[in-house]
């Protein structure tokens, strides 16, 4: 079993939440249209490190810059624009 699957039946991450705004999901969806367009191979690449900064943020949430009392922001080092 791996640490991932160990993790997500453990619950380790108790009192943690991962809220995804729509406003997100947007604007993950014209950068995987933009980066489609753009070099044919980077729209899945984003969209792997989206998944991947995911699941690092439920994992290690209070690593992550507080902006208020209930939110974090992780600012991912590849695709940082």
């Amino acid at each position: 079993m791996s640490w991932h699957e160990c993790r997500k039946k453990l619950n380790l991450n108790i009192g943690f939440k991962l809220i995804v705004e729509p406003i997100v999901w947007q604007d993950i969806d014209e950068a995987i249209e933009w980066y489609k367009i753009e070099t044919f191979v980077l729209d899945e690449y984003f969209l792997k490190n989206f998944e991947f900064a995911k699941d690092k943020i439920l994992l290690h949430p209070q690593i992550h810059t507080q902006v208020t009392h209930y939110v974090r922001r992780m600012i991912h080092n590849t695709f940082h624009y």
